[in-house]
């Protein structure tokens, strides 16, 4: 069975899917990229390699951040996430509908997937969130790709996260945990206050038992 469909059919999947969805938990992993410019936040179990790419070497307004994560399991699984956030107007985020987000995410993975499975939106107050996730193919063996776009009235973010090689439950887990790290910040930090502020709270005492 190929490696899509086992992991189409484990529970870690069902993990997979909710990360196109704002996460409510904030993992705490070793590293955490959140420029000042950007609404938006990504945990990684390490350091990422950051480097500047240009789309034109005479226009550095065409120059952007590219965060690359790649980590090789047992030598026979790799997860890959890359990570561009850049900043964003209220008038980009006002154009960035669902429709033209679905749109754009299918435009990204156009020479890479070769079957998607689905494409979900997200909309809150102060973020839009769109992802799609699919198969590709890494060599002669499939692949989970998954691509998300984040747009705020302030920044604009891409994610393409790949899981390819053997089915090992630990680069699974990996990939699923740095998926469900990525979210918007301040909607993030609420939802862990939130949740430590539950976690602090005594249960509620029980009533006594065999009163007369």
């Amino acid at each position: 069975m190929s490696l899509y469909r086992k992991f189409c059919r484990s529970k870690t999947f069902l993990f997979a899917l909710f990360a196109l969805f704002p996460s409510a938990a904030f993992a705490q992993e070793s590293f955490t990229y959140q420029p000042e410019y950007c609404d938006f936040i990504a945990n990684f179990p390490e350091e990422p390699v950051i480097s500047e790419k240009c789309e034109s070497e005479d226009d550095d307004a065409t120059c952007f951040k590219l965060v690359s994560f790649t980590k090789v399991i047992e030598m026979s699984s790799t997860v890959r996430v890359d990570i561009i956030c850049n900043p964003a107007s209220p008038e980009m985020f006002d154009f960035f509908q669902p429709e033209i987000m679905e749109k754009t995410v299918r435009e990204m993975t156009k020479d890479t997937v070769i079957e998607s499975y689905r494409v979900d939106s997200v909309t809150e107050e102060n973020f839009r969130q769109t992802g799609l996730i699919g198969k590709a193919q890494k060599g002669l063996d499939d692949s989970l790709y998954l691509a998300q776009l984040w747009v705020s009235p302030h920044s604009i973010m891409s994610v393409e996260a790949e899981l390819s090689g053997a089915h090992l439950e630990e680069a699974d887990k990996l990939f699923a945990t740095i998926l469900g790290g990525i979210g918007h910040k301040e909607t993030m930090e609420k939802d862990l206050a939130a949740q430590k502020s539950t976690q602090a709270s005594p249960a509620p005492a029980q009533e006594e038992q065999g009163k007369d």
